[in-house]
């Protein structure tokens, strides 16, 4: 973007810092430049002056698209806008600048006096350009312009009188005919100017107007900005460099206020949410100032060698190199913005290419990929009924911890018809599992504390005491249903063979005392209990078992 601008934009800092050079340098080695500059006056100031300021005006105001102004006055934001740029340019920023000369000049009241009369004088030409430079909203820009034009002429002089007279007891008469009059001129003959131009040049040929006509008109907004910046340091130069330390005591304030009234203006855009283009007309609308207009006045009320016009003349001193540099920084930001935004939508779209091409290639109904599809389904339903005729729950193993009692409704069901003896019931429980108890138990997730209920019957629904609970133990003859079947009463001991009597599986057992642990035991102590009750299974599938015995100890403590 930097080597698409032209010479004159591309190092238009450098051209305004050699303007102030060499506009000092003029006034102040060749002493008939001040007054051959100021002889000739219009409306206060000085013809050439005058000429700058109408030229540097006249194309920013011709960009301007009149024909499309009645339609932004029915936006409700453009009277928000109104309300705000009225809040910081004539309450918030006079009173700033009262107080930093108050602060900076307490003993210096001519050059005090030339501040506050930069303070009060809202900016009409600069802050277009300024704006411009930024890649601010121009229209809304034109805008406020005219708005603080109309609020100058009726407030300056007034304004003028409150701040100096009644604040600050200097006995000081502003006149409206000098502010009026500047106004008027400075404003109102390139807004009058660009208005004719436009309408008749775009009747005839609206694609020349906006092609040919602006592209060759612009830079003279530019050339009128050099021109103007070295008559005036040319007219002031002498008085610069002969009073340097109050042109330093003059500059500290006015730097302050440059940097909080547009930072502090950028903030409170940003946070009502107004746009880059909005706050960046506000921001320089309000640290911009009406220097001709300050140094007109400070000229005719104070005379061209007084401390008030040298005050007024250090003003765009300041001002000019400041805010090129901010209006700068600001578009440097916006660019660097632009750029990455560029980069996250064109990643976005990177995206959504790929997502698009794989939908395709999902959504195809080619013979291979439905082959290949259907040969999956075949054998995942054949894994499946090999695991439930394991008797191990293969929603279990997909589901998360917690989710366990949820899965198999048929199974709890089957378990719970056992009870009448359901033969068929009664075969798929003594089915063994696969797991350990303690896989069974560290797999679960669970802990005693969170009162799961995994609709494990007690043989009894009005069973509650665990000391009438019909285990096969190894005094018992009868039969027991469910998971145990009757054998011949042996001892239970660590060497006896390894059989179903007298013993529980333990995954059938680990749901149990899961589900009877009242006491919230935590596991490894359960475990611990449980232990020296662990049997081998009869085959590896089945994994081990636990002795009744142990298990009704574990249980009856537990509850």
């Amino acid at each position: 973007m930097f080597s698409s601008l032209g010479l004159l934009d591309r190092f238009l800092a450098i051209w305004i810092f050699l303007a102030m050079a060499i506009g000092i340098i003029l006034g102040n080695f060749v002493p008939s430049t001040g007054p051959a500059l100021q002889r000739g006056k219009f409306v206060g100031v000085s013809v050439p002056i005058a000429v700058g300021l109408l030229v540097m005006m006249y194309p920013i105001l011709c960009k301007i698209r009149f024909e499309s102004l009645h339609h932004v006055f029915r936006a409700k934001d453009i009277w928000i806008q109104m309300a705000f740029s009225i809040l910081l340019n004539w309450i918030i920023a006079p009173f700033l600048m009262l107080a930093l000369a108050w602060a900076f000049l307490p003993d210096e009241p001519e050059l005090r006096q030339g501040l506050i009369i930069v303070g009060l004088a809202r900016c009409i030409a600069m802050v277009l350009v300024w704006t411009g430079l930024a890649g601010g909203d121009n229209e809304y820009c034109a805008i406020l312009v005219a708005l603080n034009s109309v609020l100058q002429m009726v407030l300056f002089a007034p304004m003028g009188v409150f701040f100096i007279s009644v604040i600050s007891g200097d006995p000081v008469t502003f006149e409206y005919s000098t502010a009026a009059k500047s106004v008027a001129v400075f404003l109102g003959i390139p807004l009058g100017a660009a208005i004719i131009t436009r309408f008749v040049l775009r009747r005839i040929s609206a694609k020349w107007y906006d092609e040919t006509f602006l592209k060759w008109l612009s830079p003279w907004s530019l050339i009128g900005l050099l021109f103007t910046i070295l008559v005036l340091f040319a007219s002031q130069g002498r008085h610069v460099v002969h009073q340097i330390v109050s042109v330093v005591r003059v500059a500290a304030p006015l730097i302050v206020y440059f940097l909080i009234i547009f930072f502090a203006t950028l903030l409170v855009a940003y946070k009502l949410g107004f746009g880059y283009k909005l706050a960046a007309v506000q921001s320089f609308t309000a640290a911009s100032n009406n220097f001709e207009l300050a140094i007109a006045v400070a000229v005719a009320m104070f005379g061209a060698d007084s401390n008030q016009a040298l005050a007024a003349t250090v003003g765009p001193l300041i001002e000019v190199p400041v805010l090129l540099g901010l209006s700068e920084d600001l578009a440097r930001i916006r660019n660097n913005q632009r750029r990455s935004r560029a980069k996250r939508l064109e990643y976005i779209r990177e995206l959504e290419e790929k997502a698009k091409k794989y939908d395709d290639i999902i959504g195809s109904k080619s013979p291979p990929s439905l082959s290949a599809f259907d040969k999956l389904q075949s054998e995942n339903a054949w894994m499946r009924g090999l695991l439930v005729t394991l008797g191990i729950n293969f929603n279990s193993v997909d589901a998360p911890p917690g989710s366990i009692h949820d899965s198999e409704p048929n199974m709890v069901s089957a378990i719970t018809g056992s009870l009448a003896g359901n033969v068929e019931t009664q075969q798929r429980m003594e089915t063994p599992t696969p797991l350990s108890f303690w896989d069974q138990w560290d797999s679960s997730g669970l802990s005693p504390d969170m009162g799961l209920d995994f609709n494990i019957p007690l043989l009894s629904n009005e069973i509650n005491d665990f000391a009438n609970l019909d285990l096969p133990l190894a005094d018992l003859a009868e039969p027991n249903l469910g998971a145990w079947q009757y054998h011949e009463t042996q001892e239970c001991t660590e060497t006896s063979t390894p059989s179903n009597m007298n013993t529980t599986l333990c995954s059938l057992a680990c749901q149990w005392v899961i589900q009877c642990n009242t006491k919230g035991v935590e596991l490894d102590v359960l475990y611990f209990r449980m232990e020296r009750g662990f049997k081998q299974g009869n085959s590896p599938l089945e994994g081990c078992r636990v002795d009744n015995q142990v298990l009704l100890k574990v249980l009856t403590e537990i509850s």
